[in-house]
């Protein structure tokens, strides 16, 4: 018997109508969907809204899916394409809300606090890229995509993938060290 865990058999299974299936695969993938989304808009609210329409679509038109790759390369280029549908009919672009990315930690030592307040200027620094560095970066750093995977997700070739990686990193490391100089 096939593991159940195996992103493509659930939805084999969703596809036949199985809605336990459909809620395992939403559970295993709905906090790193709205990460992602997250990544894009700086807003949670529109990222779970936007996570929570891909999964109805995905639902509703289930009998249409095709496991050409990784269940989780489809949703993900799914949830880009999303984003960037929200961004051209909102044409805002929404401030980052540095609060609700990083946690403060609970220890109230001087080293938690710089190092929160350090990755609340990096994740600021982030929100400066362009949107395809951010999206290549935040997968491959975050997620831990592969550069295939990434190529696919953003429907680039490898080698763009990898210069897009190469370049966001460069830029933030410039930017990194405009606002804390040598330090490590």
């Amino acid at each position: 018997m096939k593991n159940l865990q195996d992103d493509n058999f659930l939805m084999e299974l969703v596809k036949n109508g199985d809605k336990e299936a459909y809620n395992a695969i939403v559970i295993k993938h709905r906090v790193s969907a709205i990460s992602f989304a997250y990544s894009f808009l700086f807003d949670l609210f529109a990222a779970e809204d936007i996570v929570q329409d891909v999964f109805v679509n995905l639902y509703v038109k289930r009998e249409s899916y095709q496991p050409v790759y990784e269940f989780k390369t489809f949703l993900f280029r799914a949830i880009r394409n999303k984003c960037i549908d929200y961004f051209r009919r909102s044409k805002i672009r929404t401030a980052i809300d540095i609060n609700s990315i990083a946690e403060i930690s609970s220890r109230p030592t001087e080293e938690a606090f710089f190092q929160s307040e350090r990755e609340k200027i990096i994740f600021e620094l982030m929100s400066n890229l362009r949107n395809d560095y951010k999206t290549a970066l935040y997968l491959y750093a975050v997620e831990g995509v592969s550069y295939g995977e990434i190529a696919q997700i953003m429907k680039k070739t490898m080698p763009q993938v990898k210069m897009l990686i190469f370049r966001a990193r460069k830029k933030l490391k410039g930017q990194y060290l405009e606002v804390f100089g040598d330090e490590k």
